[in-house]
């Protein structure tokens, strides 16, 4: 839902900001697009690591040798 959501108030942007016409096969095209991306990313969103636990790290900002 927020896929279509976002094509159609980014050609909405458009028609006010660029004055593009509004046309619908476009805008389908846009959320198709959209879509595919959203799948990608949460396809590699499975596959990553996940983020180091900062609550059990060792790191210390007063040990840090770069400063």
């Amino acid at each position: 839902m927020s896929c279509i959501l976002l094509g159609i108030w980014r050609a909405h942007w458009n028609v006010v900001f660029e004055d593009t016409p509004f046309v619908p096969d476009l805008i389908i095209t846009s959320i198709r697009t959209l879509l595919n991306t959203l799948q990608k990313e949460l396809l590699l969103s499975k596959f990553a690591l996940p983020p180091p636990d900062v609550s059990t790290s060792t790191y210390s900002i007063h040990n840090n040798p770069l400063t």
